[in-house]
């Protein structure tokens, strides 16, 4: 299961729901069974891999802290602007460096590595 979870951008991931606090399925959500090693535990667990839940709500943007000279990935770029993945990597790196300053990040390309980004300037983001 290496998708990212609908419950990891969802409000009541902590105790606020049936599956967050017991481990019990939601009626009508779409969710496939699946099964992860739990090396923790020493062996295999069942859980869900939850495409759609109707008891979804969408999480408030927590701050995070950047670091100057920290690399950003193209991922945590979509986090903080907004903007997906796709649309980041297709772009020019004056569009890219646009974006991440609405957002507040002042940002630069990574010299070594194309597509990766540094952070110029220590800075609060929202994601």
């Amino acid at each position: 299961m290496s998708r990212e979870q609908l419950c990891w951008r969802c409000r009541k991931a902590t105790g606020g729901c049936r599956w967050s606090r017991f481990g019990e399925p939601i009626e009508n959500w779409l969710a496939r069974k699946t099964y992860i090693t739990a090396d923790s535990v020493g062996g295999v667990t069942e859980t869900y891999e939850i495409r759609e839940c109707p008891e979804f709500e969408k999480d408030l943007p927590r701050p995070c802290l950047m670091e100057a000279g920290a690399r950003i990935s193209l991922k945590e770029l979509s986090g903080v602007t907004g903007a997906t993945v796709r649309k980041l990597r297709n772009a020019e790196d004056e569009n890219v460096i646009m974006l991440a300053k609405r957002a507040g990040l002042e940002i630069e390309p990574e010299k070594t590595v194309k597509r990766v980004w540094r952070v110029k300037a220590p800075a609060v983001v929202y994601k």
